[in-house]
């Protein structure tokens, strides 16, 4: 069984979405043999300008919110974050440029460390605040995950795997996603926004006892939390 989620580096309901998934899985006895497949999505890929802008500083100014109600928000959001013993540290995250996070993914997959990958950036990101769209930065972590740093420093120089992030940022245009997190659950299911864990045991087992010769997706479960260029709710 395959699970695409499509995601970016700074969604928060990604992080947790990603985490429920598999939490899910682990509760079915399926981490082993569920491949989950990480694909791209940029939110604000069209304003370079929010790079480095505080966070608090710009879901106010995006949503036109006031201090206020992001505090509230980001409380919620930190809330379920702890639930999954995910540690946010909302003061000092700034908004980043994903695409080069992205990139690096790309090539981890080829490793077969994508998904590892894919889990320090998001813990270094909301955890420690990291500046991810930092060549050096994603040298480092791409260290930690023992990825040869001569390839990582010049995929990153380059515009290799570029094509691959556009390809899964196309894609999701194509089926009418727009936002994050989003999943489409072994060609047959599609969940929109955070879910819970029991929902996804549900749509997992359905999925699995299900035989379709061609398959057409189906959207499953409600609407969760989740995140676009034009709210994150």
């Amino acid at each position: 069984m395959k699970i695409e989620l499509w995601s970016d580096y700074t969604c928060p309901y990604c992080y947790i979405g990603k985490r429920q998934l598999e939490l899910a899985l682990e509760q079915l006895g399926l981490s082993d043999d569920v491949t989950i497949e990480l694909k791209s999505y940029e939110l604000d890929a069209e304003k370079p300008e929010i790079k480095g802008t505080q966070m608090l500083d710009y879901l106010q100014e995006k949503y036109n919110l006031t201090q206020t109600e992001v505090n509230e928000m980001l409380k919620k959001i930190k809330q379920q974050a702890e639930e999954l013993e995910l540690v946010y540290n909302f003061a000092n995250i700034k908004q980043q440029n994903t695409f080069d996070a992205h990139r690096l993914v790309k090539y981890a997959y080829d490793k077969n460390k994508g998904e590892l990958m894919a889990e320090r950036l998001l813990n270094a990101y909301f955890s420690e605040a990291a500046e991810i769209s930092n060549h050096e930065v994603l040298i480092s972590l791409a260290k930690e995950v023992a990825l040869d740093l001569e390839e990582v420093t010049s995929l990153l120089c380059l515009n290799n795997y570029a094509k691959k992030v556009r390809n899964d940022i196309e894609e999701a245009k194509e089926i009418g996603i727009e936002g994050v997190p989003f999943f489409i659950i072994d060609d047959k299911f599609a969940l929109s926004g955070v879910q819970s864990i029991d929902v996804f045991v549900e749509v997992i087992k359905e999925a699995r006892s299900e035989y379709v010769e061609k398959p057409k997706l189906q959207a499953a479960g409600k609407q969760g939390s989740f995140c676009t260029d034009e709210i994150c709710e």
